[in-house]
């Protein structure tokens, strides 16, 4: 019997076998990772990861497979939904339920058997936000799953996903590197390759730069292996001349090999006779046609008429068949139809599927395409039509294949019946969180309503907005024009115009895209000031330039103030957050109250916006940064709580800022290592992971060292981008590239940017957000650099903050600031005297890090004064190095060693005094051998009292003391007093 099916008949590809293999292997040590098969139509791609996949069941590694399938018409996400069908299956529901919780529950609308029956239901999140937490939901639970087992993760086709697959590919590829998931990807080359404008193209760029992959493209079989694949189907070897013609004219496609061959059998060209396979034929006389798909159809005209009729009403389908929906199109009987069905499944053209009740598919794309464009325009259209019907007849409950069938006959009477199928269609796209799905649908209603149907209009705005969504923008500044066009109702219009550019502003469209349709709606809205005027109006970002030419950097004007007043008055609670931004200036009364609203509203978009406000006020207006982190873990546990990722990441980033500005630096690296796991999701262009990302990660650097010359150059490039001055976070840019040059060594362009920065902070007003960190970064540039002639200026504007309310940025005291410019200015008076004042506020808000470097730039700014008393420098110096040292700040304690190493020779040093006992820590002694009591000796030193009860205890624990009088005996015993 001759073995012509490509699930029986497997040679070669061992090299792409063991490189699947070693991947494997690293994943099942826990290093998970993505691979992708590419190669032309029939080259084998399919069968390759087959073999593999047994091999991976054999070793104990759980195969998911999804695929895709050609067509308009796909249900939502259905490679992962199929993939992931078929393997919880095996799962009795008890056993199920230990790998699901709140996190995986946004699954349950696409797989119903995740659905808890007490779980509470879910609250509304935004478009955008929906989409992350569905694909969040889908990471977890594989992440969950491989836990129990190693998962190989196929899917298949990508080359016909649609972009919301696509993007759940993107979200999950993201967090497989320290998994047990290997994910393996199938696409047909030459499908995309032509095309730069295909989704894949556009999803293998990003995941190449976000993830990375594997790649591994297939080529067809060489000579040996074409011989061996036809040997093992034939069960006997060819002649070679046969075989080297068969090689030559299919270039090794296995696919093309295997219709050849079978092409030749049926036109009795080859034979096998005497125990051997020959022929008449000289290889010239053999016929070969000069492409698969002529093999194809002449092998088509083979079969019978009947059998060819099936196939063509088939080929219509693009997600399989089954024999009822056949059997309603043929009218033919059970035994003529299961015949039909008998001969084609022989002739090797379709097989059935592993499902229940049995459907059927063609063996390759290629068999479909070859019997579909053999049919004329208007053949086509009749038969889509009849399926339509049938599917009807047979109470099919598929909205999606009817609206694709109805769409596919739109030049036929009475294709306006199709409209409730591809409405319905799009409804369940919107509601599974697939927005590309949905704009397939309603682009399809759009073209079945009537060219005078009122719903037209609907349908354009409802189109408009999901393809905003989508993300595909240029789409929806179209539509939306022809929207306007079509509705006659004005407040409709402005509705539909406000909608509109919110989902336009929130997909990350060009100004140039949505301000237009604000502008538009305002015009309409005339001399109403209603809520329909306030949110259009709050949907205008007012700023202000401040620098437009070496530099661009704008002020934040604000939300118009009537808009605020009439959306607080009269809106809902998403209104009133509208009217709350991060950058507005807001008084420690007034962030108070944003709290006590984010914990009465109930809306959750509404409450994560008024907590994100309320911890960014704390940290950058207010400087209260441990009351900033219990605010932050708020906000994390609500964003985990509503499943939005947007607010986890926002909140795990800025926790790890303070964990940071509080010495808690192992902490801080974790935290970051899981803002930045998060952030990686939102994609590559998130704010998170673009300028925010370069201010974080150098504000860690302060403290920690980093790669200072890579952050200049990339906060420069944003300071310098003239897209940069649209928004208000120029400013942000410009305080760090200032900074990080300074930190880099490069002098030249510290003073060009300190030079900008100064030049703005002039014309600004204290209250502009980030303004007291532009005087902190330009200030700590000016300190470094010792550039006397800025000196002035930083002092004064330091001095006005300090007057408004501002103690700081959280980097540095504006305190220590005055401090560091009356140094430079010879003031040392005045120095003195705010070093003083800047201890103090570190001290009483608990950053360490901050309140060591505040005493190694007293002892710097003595040492440049030239001061005398080296024994004051060396004790400020000895406090530096022991926080520097405890908090692991590594290159803080190279600089204060240096600093050490050029004093003069003291008459006695530390080292001199008994048992470690530092400078400090004896003059703290001989303070309580005097009998002061803890405010005493802080007052006298100018510290706080938790730093004298810090001394004390290290003093106790070093000369063995348990009380105040042991300690007194032993000063008196060591000659310290």
């Amino acid at each position: 019997m001759i073995s012509l099916s490509p699930q029986s008949t497997f040679v070669g590809r061992q090299r792409e076998l063991d490189m699947l293999q070693t991947q494997l292997e690293q994943t099942m040590a826990g290093q998970g990772s993505v691979i992708i098969v590419a190669g032309e139509a029939g080259i084998g791609k399919t069968s390759l990861i087959q073999a593999f996949a047994a091999q991976a069941e054999q070793r104990g590694t759980a195969v998911l497979w999804g695929a895709c399938f050609e067509g308009e018409w796909r249900p939502p996400y259905n490679p992962w939904v199929e993939a992931l069908d078929d393997y919880l299956r095996t799962f009795q529901p008890e056993h199920l339920r230990q790998y699901l919780g709140p996190e995986t529950m946004p699954l349950a609308r696409l797989l119903p058997q995740l659905r808890l029956p007490d779980a509470l239901p879910m609250l509304a999140l935004s478009q955008n936000e929906e989409r992350f937490r569905l694909y969040d939901a889908l990471t977890r639970l594989l992440l969950h799953l491989a836990r129990r087992q190693p998962l190989a993760l196929i899917l298949d086709d990508l080359h016909w996903a649609d972009p919301d697959s696509l993007g759940a590919l993107r979200y999950v590829a993201r967090s497989l590197s320290r998994s047990q998931v290997l994910l393996i990807g199938i696409y047909r080359d030459p499908e995309i390759g032509l095309d730069d404008r295909h989704p894949l193209s556009d999803t293998l760029a990003l995941l190449r730069r976000e993830a990375g992959y594997q790649q591994l493209t297939l080529r067809g079989f060489s000579y040996p292996e074409v011989a061996d694949y036809l040997a093992q189907s034939a069960h006997e070897a060819l002649p070679q001349a046969l075989v080297q013609t068969i090689h030559t004219e299919t270039g090794g496609n296995p696919f093309f090999v295997r219709e050849v061959f079978r092409y030749l059998l049926e036109e009795d060209k080859i034979a096998r006779r005497a125990g051997r396979w020959t022929t008449d034929f000289s290889m010239a006389e053999l016929g070969i046609p000069p492409g698969v798909r002529q093999v194809l159809a002449r092998r088509l005209s083979h079969l019978s008429d009947e059998t060819n009729t099936l196939l063509r009403f088939a080929a219509a389908f693009t997600g399989g068949f089954n024999f009822q929906i056949l059997q309603s199109l043929t009218g033919w009987s059970d035994e003529t139809l299961l015949n039909s069905l008998d001969e084609a499944l022989q002739a090797g053209l379709i097989h059935p599927l592993q499902e229940r009740p049995p459907r059927y598919d063609f063996v390759h794309t290629l068999v479909r395409h070859t019997l579909y464009e053999g049919l004329n325009p208007d053949r086509r259209a009749r038969l889509h039509r009849r399926i339509a019907e049938a599917l009807l007849k047979n109470q099919t409950d598929h909205s999606a294949e009817l609206a694709y069938q109805y769409h596919a006959s739109a030049d036929l009477p009475g294709a306006e019946a199709g409209l409730p199928f591809c409405l319905a269609a799009a409804a369940q796209a919107q509601a599974t969180y697939a927005p590309a799905q949905a704009v397939t649908y309603l682009r399809m209603a759009y073209d079945l309503a009537r060219p005078d149907s009122a719903q037209r209009a609907d349908i354009l705005c409802r189109l408009a907005v999901a393809e905003a969504d989508a993300l595909l923008l240029a789409n929806a500044a179209q539509t939306v024009n022809m929207a306007l066009a079509a509705l006659d109702d004005t407040d409709h219009a402005i509705e539909f115009l406000t909608v509109a550019a919110q989902a336009l502003k929130a997909g990350g469209a060009n100004p140039a895209m949505w301000q237009p349709l604000v502008e538009r709606g305002l015009a309409l809205v005339g001399q109403r000031r209603d809520i329909g005027w306030a949110r259009l109006m709050l949907l205008l970002d007012r700023v202000e330039p401040l620098s437009s030419q070496t530099v661009y950097v704008s002020r934040w004007l604000g939300y118009n103030p009537q808009a605020i007043a009439i959306a607080r008055a009269s809106g809902d609670e998403a209104d009133y957050a509208q009217t709350l931004d991060p950058l507005d200036w807001r008084s420690r009364e007034e962030t108070e109250a944003v709290l006590a609203l984010a914990r009465r509203w109930q809306r959750p978009t509404a409450i994560l916006r008024a907590l994100d406000v309320v911890a960014r006020d704390l940290i950058f207006r207010h400087g209260d940064i441990p009351l900033a982190v219990e605010r932050l873990r708020e906000l994390l546990a609500a964003g985990e709580r509503y499943g939005s990722i947007p607010a986890q990441a926002e909140a795990l980033t800025q926790l790890a800022v303070c964990q940071a500005i509080l010495g808690n630096f192992g902490e801080a690296q974790q935290t970051l290592q899981q803002a930045q796991e998060m952030a990686a999701r939102l994609g590559a262009l998130h704010r998170l992971r673009a300028l925010a990302g370069i201010a974080i990660e150098s504000i860690l650097a302060e403290y920690l060292e980093g790669d200072w010359p890579r952050l200049a150059q990339e906060a420069a490039r944003f300071a310098t981008d003239p897209r940069t001055g649209q928004g208000p976070l120029g400013l942000i840019a410009l305080n760090f590239a200032t900074r990080n040059y300074s930190r880099a060594g490069n002098i030249t362009e510290a003073h060009r940017f300190l030079t900008a920065l100064t030049a703005v902070l002039e014309q600004a007003d204290p209250t502009m957000y980030l303004y007291n960190g532009g005087v902190d970064r330009g200030a700590t540039a000016v300190w470094e650099l010792g550039a006397t002639e800025f000196a002035g200026v930083y002092r004064r504007l330091a001095l006005d903050l300090l007057a408004a309310g501002f103690q700081g940025a959280p980097l540095c005291t504006n305190a220590l600031t005055v401090a560091r410019m009356a140094t430079l200015l010879g003031n040392r008076n005045e120095a003195e005297l705010y070093f003083a004042h800047a201890r103090s506020a570190t001290e009483v808000e608990g950053q360490r890090p901050l309140r060591a470097i505040t005493d190694f730039d007293e002892a710097l700014a003595l040492s440049r004064a030239g001061s005398t008393n080296s024994t004051q420098i060396e004790t400020l110096l000895d406090e530096a190095l022991a926080q520097f040292r405890a908090l692991g700040m590594a290159g803080w304690e190279q600089r204060a060693l240096a600093l050490k190493e050029q004093l003069p020779a003291p008459s006695k040093t530390s080292q001199d005094y008994p048992d470690s006992l530092t400078a400090r820590e004896v003059e703290v002694l001989r303070l309580i051998a005097e009998g002061r009591t803890n405010r005493e000796i802080a007052a006298h030193l100018v510290i706080s009292r938790p730093t004298v009860e810090r001394h004390i205890a290290n003093i106790y624990n070093k000369i063995g003391a348990r009380n105040r009088a042991e300690a007194t005996a032993y000063a008196l015993n060591h000659s310290l007093v």
